[in-house]
């Protein structure tokens, strides 16, 4: 959510990254692209709650289509209506956990 172009970003690390390495994405939202401006809404509002609209500019909201035509694979997806029932009784992240090999780059 920190980072502007996400696909630049995987570009970049993919000049350091082992050939059978592997990077996590774990905390971070990523959204369908119709919940975007509802997201950026929320955010915007929040950050003017606590006095720090100006954050606003540094805070990204990221769609999987975003990712461009590198393949991920989601390891946890919190939003299925069954993991939505487990979270009532248990912590759990509500950020969907990726895996991106870099085999998949391109």
């Amino acid at each position: 959510q920190y980072i502007k172009n996400p696909r630049e970003f995987l570009q970049n690390i993919w000049r350091i990254l082992a050939d059978n390495g592997e990077i996590h994405i774990i905390d971070t939202p990523f959204y369908e692209q119709s919940e975007i401006a509802a997201a950026k809404q929320r955010s915007s509002d929040y950050f003017a709650s606590i006095g720090f609209h100006e954050m606003t500019r540094f805070y990204y909201h990221h769609s999987y289509e975003s990712l461009g035509p590198i393949e991920f694979e989601i390891l946890n997806d919190p939003l299925p209506d069954w993991r939505r029932i487990l979270n009532l009784f248990a912590i759990r992240s509500p950020f969907p956990w990726l895996k991106i090999k870099k085999s998949s780059a391109v």
